[in-house]
């Protein structure tokens, strides 16, 4: 698994601007990214403090530097632009990033509570565009010690919640 994004943190607003997706380009983005590997899963969170991009293969992801040059290319901006404030997580790192996102522990005003919503929606839409449910889904889950997507954003409806629930599955051992 691997989640590359901007957010408050590590890119100006100039950027996360450049690179948000809204309406109807959320839609044409997991198109083209399923486009441009077909046999990968794709979800896109873009807010106004974050847009970012977690991906899934039976194999390794794609590549993070041809999806920043996707991106880029989506959006009509260099690639340059990105460089310094694109930030790539791999696997569990990645995992645990989306949990702290969830749980709005990553947010630009700590522990508000529409972030969940909004990664509900974002694999909410991804999973109406075909983008996230092959067989990938499952290893991705496997990877993550048992913590799926639908634990995490479509039972929890609070961030205290997606934390417990977080808290929980990291001390449950893993099942091989």
């Amino acid at each position: 698994m691997l989640a590359l994004g901007v957010d408050h943190r590590s890119a100006p607003t100039s950027v996360r601007e450049a690179l948000a997706f809204d309406g109807e380009r959320l839609r044409r983005g997991l198109d083209a990214l399923k486009g441009g590997a077909p046999d990968a899963e794709f979800v896109l969170l873009s807010t106004c403090n974050r847009v970012e991009l977690y991906a899934a293969a039976e194999a390794d992801p794609p590549d993070g530097e041809a999806l920043a040059a996707s991106l880029a290319r989506f959006h009509d901006v260099p690639v340059a632009m990105l460089d310094g404030h694109l930030v790539a997580r791999r696997d569990e790192a990645a995992v645990a990033h989306l949990f702290r996102v969830a749980a709005g522990l990553e947010s630009l005003v700590p522990g508000e509570g529409q972030i969940l919503g909004q990664v509900r929606d974002a694999y909410k839409l991804a999973s109406e565009c075909k983008a996230v449910g092959c067989p990938s889904a499952r290893k991705m889950d496997d990877r993550s010690r048992r913590l799926s997507w639908d634990r995490l954003v479509v039972n929890s409806s609070a961030p205290a919640s997606a934390s417990v629930a977080c808290s929980r599955s990291a001390r449950a051992p893993t099942r091989n």
